[in-house]
């Protein structure tokens, strides 16, 4: 039971109500007896204030603060601080950061699992495509070794990618994944050992060698996809107290590193790309599909671009590579005719339904990511970049928004 004051204009009434929650705001109000306080209400366990009797006339209507006793004061700093611990601590809301990140390294690692599956398939095609052109009983039984290892692995994670996808344990494909990993790496560093000794004809050893860059690109991206979940909780968790600075032995790659290696395997997967294109044509036209002559008979001018600056790049990488204006529009030129001509194509095939083999779709894709790696590789050189010579610019913007190129040797006339 609570006793309260209810207050009107003909003098104060007392009421008896159960007891129930304090809602109104703490303050001082005033009735015909003087000053009366309003009840408080806090954080701390409920309390029933009573109506105080008015003050003496000659304390000047002055009220002493409210003091808190030490108990409830103890009471209440207990409950506050278990509160704010509850609202702000993380370790609240773990369980579900736990969900959302677990979730996320699943979705990265079945990602991965993809791309291994179809970089091992891949590369199984070419060992496939060496041993039907290979008359040589070493080759034979060495590119049978090599195609049994990646078939092998293949299944596995094929199969485990398979099972994890059903709901099971996702955990079971980091084994495999780095089994496959290692696979594909020794097969790569056995292929590019006895690159010398094998004997296949160019058009077969171009297309190994594209396979056996294509992979090793990919391997890459599958590293850097599985490394990063795994990583992320332990930099999330452990903040460095002190940054660490480079010794002096460290290695400082030069600033040209792998450029001209790209610029020289864009020129061959460019060459490839051409010659199964003009293939492709010649097989389709042989068909004699209505309308499709007029079709194919686009490409004629972009291939022949593309040919020119092919040639023009590659007599470039043949002698010793200087930084010139004359190397810059070269690449820049080179880089612009493929993507040219491979935009053409994707609007043959999804526009006017021109049906393209896969040695064509492979070659475009393989010849993307090479050209990628060297325009990042290109627009981060110093040498290039601090005067604004970067790759997709013409002549006329780099004259007026670049400084003039001091360090640029001019080409001979």
């Amino acid at each position: 039971m609570e006793t309260s004051v209810s207050e009107g204009t003909h003098g104060t009434a007392r009421s008896s109500k159960p007891s129930r929650p304090m809602t109104t705001v703490a303050g001082l109000s005033m009735n015909k007896h003087g000053l009366s306080m309003n009840s408080l209400r806090s954080q701390r366990p409920q309390q029933v204030y009573m109506a105080l009797p008015p003050p003496p006339l000659n304390l000047n209507n002055s009220m002493p603060p409210l003091r808190k006793h030490s108990l409830d004061s103890k009471t209440s700093g207990t409950h506050s601080t278990s509160s704010s611990f509850s609202s702000s601590s993380p370790l609240a809301c773990s369980p579900n950061n736990d969900f959302d990140q677990q979730q996320k390294v699943q979705c990265d690692w079945h990602s991965a699992s993809q791309s291994l599956l179809f970089t091992t398939s891949s590369l199984c095609q070419a060992i496939r495509q060496c041993l039907r052109t290979s008359s040589c009983t070493d080759n034979v039984a060495f590119f049978t070794s090599l195609g049994h290892q990646l078939q092998q692995v293949h299944d596995q994670l094929e199969s485990a990618t398979t099972t994890t996808t059903n709901g099971s344990d996702p955990t079971i494909l980091l084994p495999l994944m780095t089994l496959c990993i290692s696979t594909l790496r020794d097969v790569c560093t056995q292929l590019h050992i006895r690159r010398d000794d094998l004997i296949l004809d160019n058009k077969t050893f171009r297309h190994l060698l594209l396979a056996i860059h294509g992979t090793t690109l990919d391997l890459k991206e599958v590293c850097e996809s599985i490394h990063r979940p795994l990583t992320t909780t332990a930099v999330t968790t452990t903040a460095p107290t002190t940054t660490r600075h480079r010794s002096h032995s460290d290695y400082h790659p030069p600033p040209q590193h792998g450029l001209y290696a790209h610029l020289k395997m864009a020129v061959s997967a460019s060459s490839h790309l051409i010659e199964v294109l003009n293939q492709s044509r010649a097989s389709m036209l042989a068909e004699r599909h209505p309308g499709l002559e007029d079709k194919l008979a686009m490409l004629d001018q972009p291939i022949q671009q593309a040919i020119t600056s092919t040639h023009q790049l590659n007599e470039h990488l043949d002698r010793a590579p200087s930084h010139t204006i004359q190397f810059w529009e070269d690449t820049n030129l080179f880089l612009k005719t493929f993507v040219s001509l491979m935009s053409l194509i994707r609007s043959l095939s999804t526009e006017d339904e021109v049906n393209w083999p896969k040695t064509v779709k492979q070659g475009c894709l393989h010849l993307t990511r090479v050209t990628a790696e060297i325009a990042k590789l290109w627009n981060n050189d110093p040498l290039f970049v601090q005067d604004g010579f970067y790759l997709g610019k013409t002549g006329d913007e780099i004259a007026l928004s670049a400084k003039p190129a001091s360090f640029l040797i001019p080409p001979k006339q």
